[in-house]
């Protein structure tokens, strides 16, 4: 059987909670966009796509092997952007911290990833249909000056299979991976 699987850091309860709050002017004023539930709150890591259960294990052996030095660290978000590709896309973003760059160094290592891509830890919060230039131009505007300042403490990352029943998304946990502690 495939499973749709992604290594991602889920965000804890009462940090969405301080995210809705700080978003809910800003959700009052685009409320045609699709505000995405908190369940759905992660910051993706690596997406594998189709994975099939009899690799599973070894994918669980390579998250592993890859983590296993990495202490728990903090990452701090600035501020909300917005992104357009498909469709317009309101995300938080964090500021790219040197435990953070060697957590996905080690990953892509472990993985055999070779490439120069640069990770930019964010959190979809938000998307809707392009619209005219001018309202991209405005909604950009606005993201620029929206400051959503708040530390999120990262002490392990998920193995997480994305499942959609009935219209909705929602993740299982596959695997939780502890990150040491220092103490």
């Amino acid at each position: 059987m495939l499973k749709q699987l992604s290594l991602a850091i889920k965000i804890p309860e009462s940090t969405k909670q301080l995210i809705v709050q700080k978003l809910q002017p800003l959700k009052r004023e685009y409320e045609v966009f699709q505000w995405l539930p908190t369940e759905e709150y992660n910051i993706e890591l690596f997406n594998f796509g189709k994975v099939d259960d009899s690799k599973i294990e070894a994918l669980r052996e390579m998250i592993e092997r890859g983590i296993y030095n990495l202490p728990a660290f903090q990452i701090f978000s600035d501020r909300l952007h917005i992104l357009m590709r498909n469709n317009i896309t309101f995300y938080v973003g964090f500021n790219t911290s040197k435990p953070m760059q060697a957590l996905i160094k080690e990953l892509k290592q472990s993985f055999k990833i070779e490439d120069n891509l640069i990770f930019f830890p964010h959190l979809p919060v938000a998307r809707h249909k392009i619209g005219s230039k001018q309202q991209y131009l405005l909604i950009k505007k606005k993201c620029s000056s929206y400051e959503l300042e708040f530390e999120v403490g990262i002490t392990q990352i998920t193995l997480l299979n994305s499942v959609i029943e009935n219209n909705k998304l929602h993740y299982e946990t596959v695997k939780e991976f502890a990150l040491y502690s220092k103490n």
